[in-house]
């Protein structure tokens, strides 16, 4: 169903448009003394369309590269595709006459017909002159100049292009002229642009057979005559051969254009498919950073004096959630706790930013406001505008047991349990800061507790408060300090996954929205 056109730069010669393998009709009288090699042609065209390239067009491969040899095999080009065939048999014509030409490699787009490649060896014989003369002193004709520039000719459904000894041919999809008759009657009917629109119209058209037939013997039976007989047969019988195939040509059309519209599909669905496997592999490996990124439970500062719990689930393979503790020495620990705007890659980029300023500060330390502004400038700086992020900074010492800290817009505030079971869980929500990333110059204010031995302290995201439950209920902060109050006399690695599993089961397989994230502490 293709359809090529093709301009005779050389000659003048205006668009030539036919099918595969009946193109070039203006070298008749050459092809009439040319029938061996047209043979070995088609022979060569069928054969690499059914055993050699069939089974490489939804592979994602562009072309495959084949060697012409002057023996007459076409064999696989060294370094490309190890999987495409050799073709079978001798085409000492067609190889002798590319050699003679200069063409020592075929470059073939997986998707080409048997009729395109004949159509483009018949085009090559037919300019075997032009081609061989091509590095001569007279320089190439326009129409080599075309042949070999980065446009090419157009042909059967094809562009062609020659580089040095490699002959290239692409296909290219050409709508015809059936498609156009196809397209043209739906533009009639505007409210069915659509299939709709041929199935209203096929009652109507069925009816012209029956009315051509009845007037043929209407006119008869009035006027008599079997020479009149015999002439409004031929015309009837040329009417419905006419429309027959007419109706055959559209539906092949429409056809080509499902089988065009199909590859094009597969193809964006097999490059879809590539970008989703790098893409969970590239999050896979950012998910492997930002593990790296939190602290090694293994190695958590002062071991003796305060037990470390946590537990980190991002929505997706990485998150803006984030959490570090780090020894600043002479029994002083600092704890931040983050949570980034967004979810996802950038997320977890802004995460490394306040990694890189909370190691930076914790080098050297100093005050805790000075973290805080520090955070906020690298913010400021090097995130877009609309990012930002909620934050708790804290420095704990063992020596004191006071625990300062400054809450950056976090919610919820972290949760005191108090190891003496007659006390309530205290809620720290004394605000100490905006939220970092907006403004340059923000107002700090620090906060502190004293810890008793045995208390320990619950920092949470609110991807846990507000977990959703099926009938869109959400968790909500009371219903996470009751959990903690129900197991308040567990350690806290236990108390963190009571809390996550409550979170889990209230969720009940609902989709998870937002990064849910706990750190928890017990001083001693």
């Amino acid at each position: 169903m293709c359809e090529g056109t093709y301009t005779d730069a050389a000659s003048g010669d205006g668009p030539s448009a036919s099918p595969p393998g009946a193109l070039w009709d203006r070298f008749r009288w050459p092809r009439l003394l040319a029938g061996p090699i047209k043979r070995e042609a088609r022979r060569l065209g069928e054969h690499l369309e059914t055993e050699v390239l069939a089974g490489l067009r939804y592979d994602g491969h562009d072309v495959v590269s084949l060697e012409i040899d002057p023996d007459g095999e076409v064999r696989p080009a060294a370094g490309g595709r190890e999987d495409a065939k050799a073709a079978a048999g001798r085409f000492h014509r067609i190889c002798g006459l590319l050699t003679r030409v200069g063409i020592g490699r075929l470059e073939l787009d997986p998707r080409l017909e048997w009729g395109q490649i004949y159509d483009v060896l018949m085009m090559v014989y037919d300019r075997r002159r032009r081609l061989a003369a091509r590095n001569g002193d007279g320089g190439a004709s326009p129409w080599v100049a075309r042949l070999t520039s980065e446009e090419g000719v157009r042909l059967a459904c094809t562009e062609t292009r020659l580089r040095g000894r490699t002959l290239r041919i692409v296909y290219s999809y050409c709508r015809t002229r059936f498609s156009r008759i196809v397209q043209w009657y739906e533009r009639r009917h505007r409210h069915f642009a659509d299939h709709r629109a041929l199935f209203q119209a096929a009652p109507f058209y069925a009816l012209v057979p029956a009315v051509v037939t009845g007037g043929i013997f209407t006119v008869y039976a009035l006027r008599g005559g079997f020479w009149l007989m015999m002439a409004l047969t031929v015309v009837g019988a040329a009417a419905l051969s006419a429309m027959v195939y007419l109706f055959f040509m559209i539906v092949g059309s429409v056809e080509y254009d499902n089988e065009e519209k199909a590859f094009r599909l597969r193809r964006a669905n097999r490059d879809l498919q590539r970008y989703a496997d790098r893409t969970r592999n590239d999050l896979a490996e950012a998910r492997n950073v930002q593990q790296k990124l939190l602290p090694d439970r293994a190695h958590m500062p002062l071991p003796g004096q305060i037990e470390w719990a946590g537990s980190f689930v991002p929505e997706t393979e990485v998150g803006g959630d984030y959490f570090d503790v780090a020894d600043l020495g002479d029994g002083r620990v600092a704890i931040l706790f983050a949570d980034v705007c967004g979810h996802g890659m950038a997320a977890a980029l802004i995460t490394a930013i306040l990694k890189s300023a909370f190691k930076c500060w914790t080098e050297q330390p100093g005050d805790l406001a000075d973290f805080v502004r520090m955070a906020n400038r690298n913010l400021c700086e090097f995130t877009p505008t609309g990012s930002f992020a909620a934050l708790i900074a804290g420095i704990y010492d063992r020596s004191t047991r006071r625990l300062s800290y400054i809450n950056c817009g976090h919610s919820p505030p972290p949760v005191r349990i108090p190891a003496d079971e007659a006390r309530p869980l205290t809620v720290m929500d004394q605000i100490g800061a905006m939220i970092l990333g907006v403004l340059d110059q923000i107002d700090i204010a620090v906060a502190e507790q004293v810890l008793e031995p045995g208390d320990k302290v619950i920092l949470a995201t609110d991807g846990l408060v507000e977990a959703m439950a099926p009938t869109r209920r959400m968790y909500g902060p009371e219903r996470m300090n009751a959990v903690l109050s129900a197991h308040r006399r567990e350690p806290p690695q236990t108390v963190v996954d009571r809390l996550v599993e409550d979170v889990d089961r209230f969720s009940a397989g609902a989709e998870q929205t937002d990064d849910r994230t706990v750190l928890a502490f017990l001083t001693r």
